[in-house]
């Protein structure tokens, strides 16, 4: 009697090359997850590259990727179940961080045609691969035995000294008909940062290191980049990451503070599982990102410190410490969420409750979820308050999965509200810019404003506030003593530090127009003051309008700046009543700019 296959291994295998692996360094990372596993200490993320000649120009491109781990390696039959889908040996490991068994092949065969793996304990190296061409072709129907061979001597050069005999790994990936990035440089460029966050608490707590290395094969190898992957943390309290170094005294210090002790949810599911959900808070150490504030000569979130913290701007979802997914579900629409970041850790344990795939790139049960939305889909009038709250006590007692996923969100929306408190409060927009010679200097709008001022004062045209700041009488020391007092008034309200070096820049500078960015109440997008013989824009940051300003070029804010400017300038230069009229019309004009600005968004 025949046997035949259900899903023959032919057709199989071309459906399982579409698996979802949403770049090579997400693949790539399932062979780490595996390193880790076999407890290696020493990770390398091996490329050669060969150079060919076009339109008269050398180019280097990768035509092979190999993972090389120095862990505990693997015996002949381990090895040859290593390479079937789903016949991993840690499947039955609670808390193992390769659990699902389908990592190696699945995610080998998602970026090429080819995978020979080497595997070594106690100096026996065994050998076996596996390849698509084959399987397709009918020829190969399974992993073919492991038979004992040494690793060639090229693989020896290339791993160098991290080479062990006594045990050891190593995967290589050759005829890259998907690897989307053609070059180590830009595999490298575009695998950094995501290793390093995936991986961000092995790498700290110095469990494993992760180096990259490239080489171009033109009969020999010659080295092209050794790195070592560093740490880049979503929530800034790690030291030695990719983050540029801090300015001044802050050197040495984290970026972030933690924000409350770690959260603790035990969970308890239906099935009988039971772990705890870790929830960690962090956010931006307020003098720290002042520091910034005060040396960039562009507002904080285009500075690299900025721009690395929108990039890392979600809830970080980790399992067993090796990040999952970087989601957001709660991010808004505000650029100053980049300034707080959260993180959920749970252990395998968990996988189900939320929906852990199994190439390990998404929690697909992990979402918001709405009480009235559930209430409906269990046939409940949401409508009806009686109806809720019987739902809302069912709901409550019967602590499904669902529960579970929903007490978890509103604990983390709840704190992310506690800390938006925080980042509310910061000045992303740069306040005082400096030239080579440390010189505060002026934004270009100010430049102009003080300009259109001069050219008043030549023309015997200088406003009461002109001529206040300009007073011959007063020294600049006085001035600028004055200047910082009236700027630290609740009605501006910055703090002392930060006035000194606002009021030190217009004395400077003889410019008597500031621009700066406030936290303030009612419905406003922008304020004027005058104070001290200077005029004083304070634009809302809690307005709605705030975002938008925030979105656009900085050539674009240094106009939107003038036209505030000017409308600040007229107000200044009016009579109490028409200034009061003015005042009336700005705060109309706030609620008339929020309406639309929500029409706009939705």
């Amino acid at each position: 009697m025949s046997q035949h296959s259900i899903i023959p291994a032919s057709l199989a295998i071309t459906s399982m090359r579409d698996s979802g692996y949403k770049t090579a360094a997400h693949a790539i990372a399932e062979l780490i997850d595996n390193s880790i596993q076999a407890t290696a200490k020493t990770v390398q993320l091996i490329c050669i590259d060969k150079s060919t000649l076009s339109s008269q120009r050398r180019m280097k491109y990768v035509e092979q990727v190999a993972i090389f781990d120095d862990g505990k390696g693997m015996r002949s039959h381990t090895l040859q179940q290593a390479l079937q889908f789903g016949g991993g040996a840690h499947r039955n490991d609670p808390n193992g961080i390769g659990k699902f068994g389908m990592g190696l092949p699945s995610a080998t065969i998602s970026q090429c045609r080819r995978l020979d793996v080497y595997s070594w304990q106690n100096g026996e190296c065994y050998y076996t691969y596996l390849d698509v061409g084959k399987v397709e072709a009918g020829e190969l129907n399974s992993v073919p035995e492991p038979v004992a061979k040494k690793l060639p001597s090229m693989w020896l050069e290339a791993i160098g000294e991290d080479y062990n005999p006594e045990h050891g790994t190593i995967a290589i990936w050759s005829d890259l008909d998907r690897v989307t990035w053609k070059t180590s440089k830009s595999l490298y460029i575009h695998s950094e940062k995501l290793i390093g966050r995936m991986y961000r608490h092995f790498i700290a707590n110095k469990q494993i290191t992760v180096r990259f290395k490239s080489f171009v094969n033109d009969v020999t190898l010659i080295k092209d980049k050794n790195e070592l992957f560093k740490v880049n943390d979503p929530l800034f309290l790690c030291k030695n990451t990719i983050l540029p170094e801090l300015p001044g005294d802050y050197k040495n210090e984290s970026f972030f503070e933690q924000f409350g002790d770690d959260q603790v949810i035990p969970i308890e599911l239906n099935n009988g599982k039971k772990g705890d959900v870790v929830i960690k808070y962090s956010r931006v150490v307020k003098p720290i990102h002042q520091a910034i504030l005060r040396e960039s000569s562009v507002d904080v979130g285009r500075t690299p410190y900025g721009r690395l913290a929108a990039e890392n701007n979600g809830v970080s979802i980790t399992r067993s410490n090796r990040e999952i997914k970087m989601t957001d579900i709660f991010n808004s629409t505000d650029p100053r969420d980049r300034w707080f970041g959260v993180e959920v850790a749970f252990t395998p344990v968990l996988d189900e409750l939320f929906g852990v795939t199994f190439d390990k790139q998404d929690v697909v049960n992990f979402e918001l979820i709405d009480l009235k939305t559930e209430a409906e889909n269990e046939g409940y009038d949401s409508e009806d308050k009686s109806q809720m709250r019987e739902f809302e006590e069912l709901f409550n007692r019967e602590k499904t999965d669902r529960y579970w996923i929903y007490k978890i969100a509103t604990e983390i929306r709840k704190n992310i509200t506690s800390l938006r408190t925080h980042t509310t409060s910061l000045k992303d927009g740069a306040i005082v810019k400096k030239n080579s010679s440390d010189t505060p200097r002026l934004t270009h709008a100010e430049e102009v404003a003080k300009k259109v001022a001069d050219k008043r004062i030549s023309e015997k045209k200088a406003t009461d506030s002109d001529l206040t700041f300009h007073n011959p009488e007063v020294s600049k020391e006085d001035k600028e003593k004055a200047l910082s007092k009236a700027l630290e008034k609740d009605n501006i309200g910055i703090d002392k530090e930060e006035a000194k070096e606002v009021a030190k820049a217009l004395i400077k500078n003889d410019c008597n127009v500031k621009f700066l960015e406030q936290p303030l109440r009612g419905s406003v997008f922008f304020d004027v003051a005058s104070e001290a013989g200077t005029v004083i824009v304070l634009l809302n940051t809690n307005h709605e309008f705030y975002k938008f300003y925030n979105g656009i070029s900085d050539d674009k804010k240094e106009l939107m700046k003038l036209v505030l400017i000017a409308w600040a300038q007229c107000e200044d230069e009016s009579s109490s009543r028409i200034r009061s009229d003015m005042e009336d019309v700005r705060a109309q004009w706030g609620k008339m700019m929020k309406d639309y600005l929500y029409e706009l968004n939705d």
